[in-house]
């Protein structure tokens, strides 16, 4: 054996150990995140708690956020937050994203975009539809159009149905790009077909999407029926967007035969739920006694409620 070989050989076993270290936390890791995808959440958790604790990003994450919504673990907000933090300093992007958010509850804007900017650097299409976003606002940033378009086309050209959605509005609006009506309606096009796919999936963030893009006409034939249709699906999986809209298009009479019961049942729904608008819908059917016996305590109650959230039309009632 010659000087070198005990040395080769202690690297050998050295990177031998940390391959095979290496294959087992991947292989726990999908392990983890396949019992997660199953709703298996306390086989998730018992799987990525050690991966956690020994620095995993991935782990860290998505134990965070079972933390966050108590699934598999008892519910606890604030260790939710540490893990998700601690997974977003190790760069895990979806975990930067959701720092970010944080941080905008917190009114921190200037840190949040920090923290956007991380994760849409990394190819986040959400992010990037969020940086987009920040950009129109001036939110933590220098109000920018022409950069609230490139962060949207990134995120539209990766498939995000939010950023093609965006571009499209940009180049329906002339906003930040010249007017292009047709460019538009390609984007709009691209959107609707992205939300499609993921409503068929069952997504209800999507279904409702769907059902916006059939109610507005946007990039798809204008119907009022299939809106109702793709809301439906969402409000009855909780959805609280698609429930208040639901409930306005019950009220109206557009797509489903006008019924100002099932309007104040699909309202009432997402009011409690803290929806703004529906509060304040469902204040209008008190005042009015459209659905409901008529309640001027009643509507006072929902546009109070309204107006803690900043509902415009809420304080103007409350001023009458």
């Amino acid at each position: 054996m010659t000087k070198g070989e005990p040395f080769v050989r202690a690297l050998f076993l050295i990177a031998l150990g940390f391959l095979l270290s290496f294959k087992s936390i991947a292989g726990d890791i999908e392990a983890g995140l396949a019992a997660y995808k199953a709703r298996d959440y306390e086989s998730a958790a018992h799987l990525l708690r050690p991966l956690a604790e020994q620095g995993d990003a991935e782990a860290l994450y998505m134990l965070g956020r079972m933390y966050h919504y108590g699934y598999g673990v008892q519910r606890d907000g604030r260790k939710g937050m540490e893990l998700i933090t601690k997974s977003a300093k190790r760069g895990h992007p979806e975990a930067q994203l959701s720092f970010a958010q944080m941080l905008d509850v917190a009114g921190l804007y200037v840190e949040e975009s920090k923290w956007v900017r991380k994760a849409a650097k990394q190819g986040n299409g959400a992010a990037q539809l969020r940086m987009g976003y920040l950009y129109a606002k001036g939110r933590g940033v220098p109000k920018n159009k022409s950069k609230a378009v490139n962060w949207w086309r990134k995120a539209a050209k990766q498939g995000n149905a939010g950023g093609q959605n965006k571009l499209g509005f940009a180049y329906y609006n002339g906003f930040g790009v010249t007017k292009d009506e047709a460019e538009a309606v390609k984007w709009w096009q691209e959107a609707a077909k992205t939300w499609r796919r993921a409503a068929g999936n069952g997504i209800a963030s999507a279904q409702y999407m769907l059902g916006t893009a059939y109610l507005e006409g946007n990039g798809i034939a204008k119907s009022g029926a299939e809106a109702a249709r793709w809301y439906r699906k969402a409000a009855d999986q909780g959805y609280v967007k698609a429930q208040t809209s639901l409930g306005a298009l019950y009220y109206y009479g557009r797509g489903v035969p006008k019924n100002t019961a099932e309007a104040v049942k699909w309202s009432r729904k997402a009011a409690e739920s803290g929806s703004a608008n529906a509060q304040y819908n469902l204040g209008i059917a008190y005042h009015l006694g459209s659905g409901v016996p008529k309640s001027e305590t009643k509507a006072l109650k929902w546009w109070r409620k309204a107006a803690k959230k900043g509902h415009a039309g809420a304080k103007r009632k409350l001023s009458e």
